[in-house]
């Protein structure tokens, strides 16, 4: 059996981790899936001899979504992807803000202008909140129709169309209409996405923190002469020459030299530790006077920075148990609320005879 960890794009709610988690579910070869939206990746065990990596990340995309490969996510790092999104989820909030407040506010004061130029300033108000600040909620919306699916942008752009054409039939009919619903749902429902997108970014935070901790280079002691390398080109045996106020890049045990390391990344201690010929020192922790030199003894996954970024990832994909019920509930909702209006519709079309009535 093996283990992957796949990093999803595209998930927008709960409910799309519940797709996601479905549809993999229901591949063969899959033994065990668990997608945790909070920090958009997917933490799967399969059988190598039934199913590939490859043939996993295919379900994910023909569900809808996007897998983010190791280039993506070491960019999404650098270029601090979460941060991005917080802004443009402000900003979206911001300007939805100020197009519904003039619709909020005559629900309170009387504007001393005529109706008609009222309904209109309302129309333009609303067409821009619902169409195009809130353009996102219906084109997800229409993307998971296409595949007979459904998630919470469903629900925004099923009220919030509805709200917005009964509202225009009522404007040329001289009744009262909804367009400030229309337009408060969308912008409440952008605060909670500013919320959302304000913790899962502190999610990543500090995976990112533990990734920038390492040393990028080192100097590497080849043939008698010290060359400027790339650590993670270093491979185990080599010797690296690490000088005071030098981040020790790799795992190692120190062959020639003594210093006193900084290792409080690790243990928390703020007091230096002193090493001697023999001892082991760690990646990312700092050299504080001697020169060292130190025979690289673990690479890549296997260096205790890497083991704790891991153990980090691995707690931010588990579950707790009221996550567990939160997400199956979330997998039904949807629907549900949809069933509910729909039988509402109904029930209020058959009793009354007005489709007005019915569909407010």
């Amino acid at each position: 059996m093996k283990n992957i960890t796949i990093s999803i794009g595209g998930m927008t709610c709960a409910s799309c981790a519940q797709i996601n988690e479905r549809a993999l579910k229901k591949t063969v070869g899959i033994i065990d899936v668990a997608v945790n939206f909070a920090t958009k990746k997917a933490s799967i065990e399969y059988d190598p001899d039934k199913i590939s990596s490859q043939e996993i990340k295919k379900v994910i995309v023909n569900s809808g979504y996007l897998v983010m490969d190791m280039e993506d996510m070491e960019h999404s790092y650098q270029a601090d992807a979460g941060r991005y999104e917080i802004n443009q989820k402000r900003s979206l909030f911001y300007w939805s803000l100020g197009l519904s407040f003039p619709l909020l506010a005559q629900m309170f004061f009387k504007i001393p202008i005529s109706q008609n130029v009222l309904g209109a300033i309302n129309l333009i108000l609303a067409t821009a909140v619902v169409w195009v600040v809130g353009f996102g909620f219906h084109k997800s919306a229409f993307k998971k129709s296409l595949k007979f699916e459904s998630n919470m942008d469903t629900l925004v752009s099923i009220g919030t169309l509805a709200a917005y054409f009964y509202s225009i039939y009522a404007m040329f009919s001289g009744r009262e209409g909804y367009f400030e619903s229309a337009a408060i749902i969308i912008t409440l429902i952008l605060l909670g996405k500013f919320f959302e997108a304000k913790s899962t970014g502190q999610a990543g935070a500090a995976l990112r923190a533990l990734a920038q901790l390492s040393a990028k280079s080192a100097h590497q002691f080849v043939n008698g002469k010290e060359v400027e390398t790339p650590a993670d080109e270093l491979r185990i045996g080599d010797i690296i020459v690490v000088r005071p106020s030098e981040k020790v890049p790799l795992d190692g045990k120190i062959t020639d030299g003594s210093s006193a390391l900084d290792e409080s990344m690790l243990t928390g201690e703020s007091m230096p530790v002193e090493k001697k010929i023999g001892d082991k020192v760690y990646g990312a922790t700092i050299n504080q006077n001697g020169v060292l030199k130190i025979e690289v003894t673990e690479v890549g996954e296997g260096t205790v920075l890497a083991q704790i970024i891991k153990t980090v990832e691995d707690a931010q994909g588990s579950k707790a148990p009221i996550q567990k019920l939160a997400d199956r509930v979330s997998g039904i909702f949807v629907p549900v609320v949809i069933g509910i209006a729909l039988l509402t519709f109904i029930g209020w079309y058959f009793t009354g005879g007005n489709l007005s009535i019915a569909i407010i």
